[in-house]
């Protein structure tokens, strides 16, 4: 039976009802970060200018890592680790491991028993803020549950955010091109090494369910122009030796740039 007019109005009012309501929250979210979130120039978990530094991502070229695990004793681990943890996990063993997280509480958090494996204390939001955000104050909940410290983002690493278009004004296209940044612009170490960041040209070590697939995901690439935006942040510290373990082909050419492992 089709709604009758009065009720196809009542819809219309409810769904402009529903947006002013939305674009409320969002403005009251803008102006909280913007005039009552202070900015840090540093980080409260690792010293700055470490001489070697780790960012774990989960491209299939994770799977090379065992081969570089002395490189580094302090890194990231970026999202859910957990099937990777059974790869490469003894591998990890010993390092000081943060976990950088994305806002999500269903699909991102490690088991309870690999943040003990680890000894992990300290979680790296994606944020500056909850302000207005239920689902990342749900994961911080879930994080504190399990003792864990959670640290906002700090403000300024959000002025990188234009360059990737409009829908990323106050958000950042992937959880690991922001542990990058968020490495090089607070922590600044003499070498980064960058472990499983193929770009979805290989597909991750290990896919869950849950994951877009890796046509969507390419498309993403393409459309936010990550491989060269990445190219020209990684220009910006040539002050950083960067080692990345990747399968990627084609990246542009950059001088403190060397891929280890684009031969398959």
């Amino acid at each position: 039976m089709k709604d009758k007019p009065d009720d196809q109005s009542h819809k219309g009012i409810g769904e402009v009802t529903k947006s002013v309501r939305k674009s409320f929250r969002n403005l009251r979210t803008v102006l909280h970060d913007k005039y009552f979130v202070r900015d840090v120039d540093n980080c409260p978990y690792y010293n700055r200018e470490l001489d070697s530094f780790g960012i774990m991502l989960k491209g299939k070229s994770l799977e090379q890592f065992p081969k570089y695990d002395k490189e580094f004793e302090n890194c990231f681990l970026v999202n859910n680790f957990d099937k990777e943890l059974k790869a490469i996990g003894d591998s990890l063993i010993g390092k000081k491991c943060v976990h950088f997280v994305n806002r999500v509480k269903t699909t991102t958090p490690l088991q309870p028993e690999n943040y003990k494996k680890l000894n992990i204390t300290e979680i790296q939001l994606p944020k500056v803020s909850a302000v207005g955000d239920n689902t990342l104050r749900q994961s911080i909940n879930h994080y504190k549950s399990l003792g864990l410290k959670t640290h906002y983002l700090p403000k300024h690493l959000l002025k990188f955010n234009n360059v990737f278009g409009p829908e990323y004004a106050r958000k950042y296209p992937n959880t690991g091109i922001l542990a990058i940044i968020y490495t090089l612009e607070i922590l600044r170490p003499k070498t980064l090494w960058i472990v499983g960041l193929d770009f979805y040209q290989s597909d991750y070590l290990f896919r869950r369910p849950h994951q877009s697939t890796i046509e969507v995901q390419r498309a993403k690439m393409n459309r936010t122009n990550l491989v060269e935006i990445t190219a020209a942040i990684f220009q910006q510290y040539p002050e950083v030796d960067i080692k990345m373990v990747s399968y990627f082909k084609g990246f542009p050419e950059v001088q403190n740039v060397t891929f280890m492992d684009n031969n398959i």
